[in-house]
């Protein structure tokens, strides 16, 4: 079996592309669904380590629950979006592993910053889109999040009921990041006489603003909702210029 898999998904990893470059052994993680019995490690050690790069927590802004405290596993730079490039575009799932690991990592610094949460959820796909893919890359992060820190993942609690546009091909500070995902999501109602603190899990986060539409559904339905983290986080988005401000006043 061995042999089949190096012959079909080699050991190269996706950052170095160094060959055998693991234990012939080595799993990656653990079983979880939407990972599939051949998936393979196509991260090295040596790689996994240089994506830890420490991050220091914010608060969402904008209009959609400005305040909610939001973690990442690691800031977010170019190799961090190589490889979820690979695991959203390319469908190299087991990428899903490392990128969790950094997911348990932001979880554990909320929980060490006395943010105390029940379970976790995942920001959703639209069905279109998980068609296409054929999987839900945040779940698969929140599933295996959620095995490592002991927590329950919640499934099919909250859902994307209109497709919406790539909020990675919009800057950081675009305003059209909080209009692309407004009213985009929605969650079943509480059935839970005691509510649950609810962590949103996603794979990057930029300028909050999807976090924030899935909080917003959620407590709309009547959930709790008191963290959001993710794999990446990016420093909060410097304020457009004020051309007020920029350019001097003249007398005449």
């Amino acid at each position: 079996m061995d042999l089949i898999l190096d012959a079909c998904y080699p050991r190269r990893c996706v950052l170095c592309r160094d060959l055998d470059c693991w234990p012939p052994r080595w799993s990656g993680g653990p079983r979880v669904t939407g990972l599939r019995r051949f998936d393979r490690p196509h991260l090295c050690p040596a790689c996994c380590g240089r994506l830890r790069r420490p991050v220091a927590p914010r608060h969402s802004g904008g209009e959609l629950l400005a305040g909610l405290p939001l973690f990442g596993g690691a800031r977010t730079g170019a190799d961090l979006v190589r490889v979820l490039a690979e695991l959203k575009y390319r469908g190299v799932r087991a990428l899903a592993w490392p990128l969790a690991d950094l997911v348990a990592d932001a979880l554990a610094a909320a929980a060490a910053a006395g943010i105390e949460y029940d379970a976790l959820v995942a920001v959703p796909l639209h069905r279109s889109r998980r068609r296409e893919r054929g999987f839900n890359h945040a779940a698969l992060l929140a599933r295996l999040a959620a095995r490592q820190t002991a927590v329950p993942y919640l499934a099919r609690l909250v859902y994307r009921r209109r497709p919406t546009a790539q909020q990675a091909r919009l800057g950081a500070a675009d305003p059209d990041r909080l209009t692309n995902v407004a009213g985009a999501f929605a969650a079943v109602d509480v059935w839970q006489a005691v509510q649950p603190r609810l962590a949103i899990v996603d794979d990057l986060i930029t300028s909050g603003a999807t976090l924030g539409a899935v909080a917003a559904a959620l407590q709309e339905a009547g959930w709790r909702v008191v963290l959001g983290v993710a794999a990446g986080l990016a420093p909060p988005p410097e304020p457009p210029p004020n051309p007020s401000l920029d350019t001097p006043s003249v007398r005449f």
